[in-house]
């Protein structure tokens, strides 16, 4: 796990004394996903197949095969008939039917 930022400084740019590295208590990488080769890889794979813009739930901006992919796979991983993600807890409890 990736505990600390290595920074660049520029000793031109500014007078601040900061250590070589620091803790980064400014991420969500909380298992360091992005220090690992394969997934940054794939991350920009999926960057250049799908492009990149401002994100919305798939009911107002569309479904696409990366999501069926993904709801095929946890749903045999689990065994079940089907499966839906949502990217956040908010969705998923909007969206859910009783």
């Amino acid at each position: 796990s990736r505990l600390f930022l290595d920074l660049e400084l520029s000793k031109e740019k500014n007078n601040c004394k900061l250590p070589e590295s620091v803790l980064n208590f400014a991420t969500l990488d909380y298992i360091a996903t992005s220090s690992s080769p394969i997934l940054r890889k794939t991350a920009l794979d999926a960057l250049k197949h799908y492009g990149c813009g401002s994100c919305g739930p798939r009911g107002f901006y569309g479904t696409i095969d990366a999501h069926l992919e993904a709801e095929e796979a946890v749903s045999n991983f689990l065994g079940t008939e089907g499966a839906i993600l949502y990217s956040d807890g908010a969705s998923a409890s909007t969206s859910t039917l009783a």
